[in-house]
């Protein structure tokens, strides 16, 4: 932005701002989702369905009561896919334990050269 002095009133701060001014503004939150009686819900959150309107489901980031503190993509693939579920009827898949990296996998790194890799490696060794 130009230095304060180079503006002679309010109004061209303004229109600066106006004419110069850019968001990366990702929108989202703006059809509440949830499942109890709160007047203001918009879409069920048992299968995606908007409240009042037959056949019409919402599945995207306006749905996210919140917006995330990174870039919405993966999280609106990731309820892409689970709405696509309960859209289908599909069952919810089983909790499994997955083994956490790098602990699982360290033996695979230890020798590649890789100095940070190795770093870790000796501080998580293999099992």
């Amino acid at each position: 932005m130009q230095r304060r002095e180079e503006f002679r009133s309010f109004v061209e701060i303004d229109e600066f701002v106006r004419n110069n001014a850019a968001s990366a503004y990702h929108p989202c939150g703006t059809c509440m989702m949830g499942s109890t009686n709160n007047k203001n819900l918009v879409v069920n959150a048992h299968d995606m369905s908007v409240y009042g309107i037959e056949n019409l489901k919402v599945v995207d980031a306006s749905v996210m009561p919140s917006i995330v503190s990174g870039n919405l993509n993966a999280p609106v693939i990731m309820m892409a896919e689970r709405s696509a579920d309960l859209i289908n009827k599909k069952p919810t898949l089983k909790p499994q334990r997955v083994p956490i990296w790098p602990t699982d996998k360290a033996d695979q790194f230890a020798s590649c050269g890789n100095d940070r890799r190795n770093e870790i490696c000796k501080r998580h060794p293999s099992e």
